[in-house]
């Protein structure tokens, strides 16, 4: 809403944002609890201007072989879920900063990466297309930290919060 209410949101004001969100996503990660949902709409921004991660509905200890679905299934919102939960695959840390890649390349940009009428086809995509080029709305950079959470292998994300945080 805050992005929409606002049309384009700056880049600094956008990383000031990201920033916010990592530091939340951190502290969830210390306690050993993976949020598997993280999208805009559980991002709550206060008239304080503070980022609160909300909804932890879907939340796991990172350490527990206990799930919520049966083998193959998956739990998330498809626009924002990381290829490896589209398969039904353990979700860790690097899960949520999937998600926190998608929900702020949909804040750079206005959209989300990808997008599709059915199911299937977006999870898809999240699987195997490259995302599209951010082109001239950020900097280099922030394009590289952008690309660097969206990596279709978990191995090639950021490993941890405090990782995505130094950049």
């Amino acid at each position: 809403k805050f992005v929409d209410d606002n049309g384009k949101v700056s880049e600094a004001e956008g990383l000031a944002l990201l920033l916010q969100a990592a530091k939340g996503l951190a502290a969830a990660h210390a306690k050993g609890l993976v949020h598997r949902d993280i999208k805009p709409e559980n991002m709550l921004l206060g008239n304080d201007h503070v980022l609160r991660l909300v909804d932890f509905g879907l939340v796991m200890e990172s350490a527990s072989t206990t799930q919520l679905t049966a083998t193959g299934a998956c739990l998330g919102t498809p626009m924002y879920m990381s290829p490896e939960q589209a398969d039904g695959e353990h979700a860790d840390a690097r899960t949520d900063l999937y998600s926190l890649g998608v929900t702020f390349f949909r804040v750079f940009t206005g959209q989300p990466p990808f997008s599709s009428p059915t199911v299937m086809n977006l999870l898809f995509k999240h699987k195997f297309e490259a995302p599209p080029a951010l082109g001239e709305r950020v900097s280099p950079v922030t394009a590289q930290i952008i690309f660097k959470l969206l990596a279709k292998k978990r191995e090639e994300r950021y490993q941890t919060c405090k990782e995505l945080n130094a950049d």
